[in-house]
């Protein structure tokens, strides 16, 4: 069958979108399982620094790679707002909100890209690109209001850290196209993790997380999940994206953003997690919006 896949290209990028929507879009079902046992800052540090253990074998090489050192301060940034922060953004917000929610909010991410390229990056926004911002903030909006819809007992409000966890991703995205599109994604993405893993790794081990692993039950089912989550969702993710990119356009590899929270939303489901009429109309709205945002 992955022979069959990799002849056929048109079959290869339709099995990496779906995979990467499944990927990504259970993030945050693995988000809730993983505060389980650990705080949202252990999750953070966790997701972090395992991850940034699997790109250490292939980092040291890839300095080779970087030749001008002005590079580097925009792969910290990268480091830290394309990764670092909204690893402990989600975690926050999940801690008061489902994941479904979570995962919706997130496709809020192309319409922050316009937003901050317009402000930082000089790029002039359409008629219609600024209507769909519209639309997309009006759909978060009536997320954070009604999302929870009394349906929980958590604080609708932390929505807002999940719509600042796109914002940093939009950041950390207008700055890869600036200043980093020369580099390969191997390079860029295990320096990111390098600057900020060891950071997460000092954290954690400073905390109780020995002692949460000694004393919790669902400790070992929250390592498991933030493991998978770094593994998967984090590093994996990551080069088949570009991997995608790289057959296809980034047009079509925007697609997977219409998917997210599609699959979020069924884990979450499957969870129990209750799904409402506000849902529908903050995905369709932002999705529109999300739409008119890429324009063509």
């Amino acid at each position: 069958m992955i022979k069959k896949l990799t002849e056929n290209k048109t079959a290869l990028s339709i099995f990496l979108l779906i995979f990467l929507a499944i990927i990504w879009g259970s993030s945050f079902i693995l988000i809730k399982r993983s505060l389980l046992a650990f705080d949202y800052l252990q999750v953070a540090a966790l997701r972090v620094g395992i991850t940034m253990l699997w790109f250490l074998p292939f980092v040291f090489v890839q300095f080779k790679k970087v030749k001008n050192r002005k590079t580097y301060r925009f792969l910290l940034i990268m480091g830290l707002f394309g990764n670092a922060i909204p690893a402990f953004l989600f975690p926050l917000a999940q801690t008061e909100i489902d994941s479904s929610l979570a995962g919706i909010l997130n496709s809020c991410t192309p319409i922050f890209v316009m937003i901050m390229g317009a402000l930082f990056f000089n790029t002039t926004p359409s008629r219609n690109k600024i209507i769909g911002v519209l639309f997309g903030l009006l759909g978060a909006a009536l997320l954070i209001l009604y999302g929870q819809n009394g349906l929980s007992n958590g604080n609708s409000w932390y929505a807002i850290f999940a719509l600042l966890a796109a914002v940093c991703y939009a950041i950390s995205t207008n700055v890869i196209k600036e200043y980093l599109q020369d580099l390969p994604a191997i390079t860029t993405t295990s320096i990111a993790f390098l600057f900020v893993g060891p950071i997460a790794w000092v954290y954690l081990f400073s905390s109780d997380f020995i002692h949460v692993m000694q004393t919790d039950e669902n400790a070992w089912l929250s390592l498991m999940s933030v493991s998978a989550l770094a593994t998967f969702g984090t590093a994996l993710a990551t080069l088949l994206f570009v991997k995608l990119i790289q057959m296809t356009s980034a047009v079509w590899g925007a697609m997977v953003t219409y998917l997210i929270p599609i699959v979020a939303i069924f884990f979450g489901f499957l969870d129990g997690e209750m799904i409402t009429l506000w849902h529908g109309i903050g995905i369709t709205l932002i999705l529109f919006g999300v739409y008119l945002a890429k324009g063509k």
